[in-house]
């Protein structure tokens, strides 16, 4: 895609994920893009992009990762990222480290998904997976001990 990001965009009220990263997307952000309330995950990492940082995505109280890196932003438009009384305390701006192409070949949307995410929803999903793990092995030893003494 090429061309400036479609200020429609910001009516796509339900819209959760807005991956645009690798384009040729050109022009600023539009402020429009604020009012995704749902939006958690924002890709714009990697293409033309210009021009100041809309204070308005500092409404977007769900936003866990903002990828901007790679864009055309003028060293002047560095300062305009948004600043507020109440930051956003979850939101990950540095880029994902690189990973084995193996895995990223495996799971591409999951793999992208985790190493994209703030270290907090990092941690909520390594505790998850763990709680689900110990769950399992709960489950594992209630069962075979039964199935064991069915089979004898």
């Amino acid at each position: 895609m090429s061309g400036p990001i479609p200020a429609e965009l910001g009516q796509l009220n339900q819209l959760q994920r807005l991956h645009l990263s690798s384009n040729q997307l050109s022009g600023p952000i539009p402020a429009e893009l604020g009012q995704l309330s749902q939006l958690r995950f924002l890709y714009l990492n990697d293409n033309q992009l210009s021009g100041a940082i809309p204070a308005e995505l500092n409404h977007s109280a769900n936003l866990e990762v903002l990828r901007l890196e790679g864009n055309q932003f003028q060293s002047d438009d560095s300062s305009t990222i948004p600043v507020s009384p109440e930051p956003l305390p979850s939101v990950d701006p540095l880029p994902a480290p690189h990973t084995d192409p193996d895995l990223e070949n495996q799971a591409p949307g999951l793999l992208e998904e985790f190493v994209a995410m703030s270290w907090a929803g990092r941690i909520k999903a390594l505790l998850t997976f763990l709680a689900l793990m110990y769950l399992l092995a709960a489950l594992l030893a209630f069962l075979l001990p039964r199935t064991l003494q069915l089979q004898l």
